[in-house]
């Protein structure tokens, strides 16, 4: 009991004097403790072995070749307080380890876990997870808060074995060859599990049975990503569980909520071309705008051409943009967005390569790749940028846009002006391209909230943005906010990903369940080992269930460590089928 030994060792500060009461209580009760020398002598031998061993690193090198026996390891861990290296409070994760970890460190890993009752993460360490650990606990149940056996290959025998007579909170065993067997073991090992994870199992109907899984009293069931699986709702409603979780990750819905007032509905390009045929001078059109606009506060749309007030500043506008280069909207840039707007909507501006025989709203692509600098030079680009918001907002079909080598539009100031002129209007973008803009860390969180804006994106180019691995963390979270994205193509080219961008890569991959193409070429620190674990420490338990294609550095050059932690994560690509093409740097 942790609380009555706390209290003897209070008084037995010792281990010397403490251990030779516990041998005493088990062989000659309590008779003389302190006076048997046959107890202490081989106690001082044990002693002086482990106090040369580092307590703050259970699992390190030096332990593991001292070779200790399993009592010489609870008297390691219960006395001598050791460890493991990488336990911070009550969590161990041991994901980023899993190719130093091997069925030699089982048996210290089992005796700590005796007492050990927060969140333990395996995931990826197949070596440990065999007789060894089950030695090391000596059949001593797991009170954990959450258990992550993500990838670990367990076998049914040790899993049942392992939880035995367990109480978990949360169960991952997700990426795991589960079989009938194994499920049925878990019933016979009575275990209670709150929530069980077995996303990427491939599992089908025959290999789940309901029966198994009602023995755990499980609250909630994780199943999406299993696509044999077969099952409905409806099937699964006799295990009472609160939350049930099927199919695949979809994203949010993409469509707007419909609009039913008129203010909304004029920001539709379509209706603005019809509005515009029916009222062909801008002075009344921008007079049914403003009038639009006072309905939101509940004024009446009667007599709108009757009122000089709004005809005066129609005409004011016009005058002020009498200057401006309808075919050259960008570089008269430098203007009030009202005014922009006005020569958008009513005039017809557009940027010099946009199509100008075509009406906005049928405008699909647009190529501001190499775009001019304004003549106020990199300060006024955001000009620039407010303005192409502007633009953006009438161009109800683009799907493609394309600013390659435009570094002005792409600074932290440019973006946030797109995302302000735009409103809170949604893009219709599926491809967005900004491969050699240099886009930095300080950007991330201004580019995500605009990525935010496109619901539909499927293609995002950041090649040769070597400056924004260390914001890769902020633009995951500022774009994707833990839902699902949408997008099917990532091209990170050149972009300088190392071992500290690693993780920030691997949590932005997570959230893309429908990525299909993957270039991460040119990023040569990103194949060392240790940057791939981080990578499978950022994914988690998830993985890329539908990426058939992924360029990466030249494999030819990695390690043995590199090798094995490439080969995990391709693991976690059940589709994948191409050939890994080799890049340059």
């Amino acid at each position: 009991f942790a609380d009555c030994r706390a209290l003897l060792f209070g008084l037995l500060p010792d281990p010397l004097d403490w251990r030779c009461l516990q041998c005493a209580a088990r062989s000659l009760g309590l008779r003389e403790v302190h006076l048997e020398p046959a107890l202490r002598t081989p106690l001082r031998r044990v002693l002086r072995r482990l106090r040369r061993l580092p307590c703050d690193d259970l699992l390190g090198r030096e332990v593991r070749s001292a070779e200790l026996s399993v009592e010489e390891l609870r008297f390691f861990v219960e006395m001598l307080k050791a460890r493991p290296r990488e336990a911070q409070g009550d969590v161990l994760n041991l994901q980023p380890r899993f190719a130093q970890l091997d069925a030699s460190h089982g048996r210290a890993l089992g005796c700590w876990l005796r007492s050990f009752q927060g969140a333990l993460g395996l995931a990826e360490c197949r070596g440990l997870l065999g007789p060894a650990l089950l030695q090391g606990l000596a059949n001593t149940p797991l009170r954990l808060r959450k258990l992550d056996l993500c990838a670990c290959g367990v076998s049914p025998e040790h899993l049942a074995a392992l939880l035995q007579n367990a109480r978990l909170e949360e169960l991952n065993l997700s990426f795991n060859e589960l079989t009938f067997e194994a499920f049925e073991g878990l019933a016979r090992s009575d275990c209670r599990v709150s929530k069980l994870v077995l996303k990427h199992c491939d599992l089908s109907a025959q290999s789940l049975p309901l029966s198994a899984l009602s023995c755990l009293q499980l609250a909630e069931l994780d199943l999406r990503w299993n696509p044999r699986l077969g099952l409905t709702s409806g099937d699964l409603q006799a295990l009472g569980l609160q939350r049930l979780r099927l199919g695949r990750a979809d994203p949010e819905a993409l469509a707007e909520p419909k609009r039913s007032c008129l203010p909304h509905l004029m920001r539709h390009a379509e209706l603005r071309e019809m509005l515009r045929a029916l009222v062909p001078e801008p002075l009344e059109w921008r007079a049914l705008q403003l009038a639009a606009t006072w309905a939101e506060v509940g004024r009446p749309l009667q007599e709108v051409h009757r009122r000089p007030g709004l005809r005066a500043q129609c005409r004011r506008l016009r005058v002020r943009l009498r200057g401006l280069d309808r075919r050259d909207l960008l570089a008269g840039a430098k203007r009030p967005l009202e005014d922009l707007r006005f020569a958008v909507e009513l005039l017809g501006a557009r940027p010099r390569s946009a199509p100008a025989d075509r009406p906005l709203c049928r405008i699909q692509q647009l190529d501001l790749g190499r775009a001019p600098l304004p003549a106020g030079g990199r300060a006024e680009g955001t000009a620039q940028a407010a303005a192409l918001g502007v633009f953006l907002r009438s161009c109800s079909q683009l799907s493609e846009l394309r600013l390659e080598g435009s570094a002005h539009l792409c600074t932290p100031a440019a973006l946030d002006a797109i995302t302000v002129s735009l409103g809170d209007l949604r893009l219709p973008l599926r491809a967005l391209l900004f491969g050699g803009c240099s886009v930095s860390s300080e950007a991330a969180a201004p580019l995500g909230r605009l990525l935010r804006r496109c619901p539909r994106l499927a293609r995002l180019s950041l090649a040769g943005a070597r400056r924004l691995g260390p914001g890769l963390g902020t633009l995951a979270e500022a774009w994707a906010r833990g839902e699902t994205l949408a997008v099917e193509e990532l091209v990170f080219s050149n972009c300088g990903l190392d071992e500290s961008s690693a993780p920030a890569l691997g949590q932005l991959l997570r959230q893309c369940q429908r990525l299909v193409h993957l270039v991460l070429d040119g990023n040569k620190a990103l194949f060392r080992a240790p940057s791939l674990v981080g990578l499978l420490r950022g994914l988690g338990d998830e993985g890329l269930p539908e990426l058939r294609s992924l360029v990466a550095y030249d494999l030819a050059v990695m390690d043995e460590a590199a090798a094995e932690a490439f080969d995990r994560f391709v693991n976690r690509c059940s589709a994948l089928r191409g050939e890994v093409a080799a890049g340059g740097l």
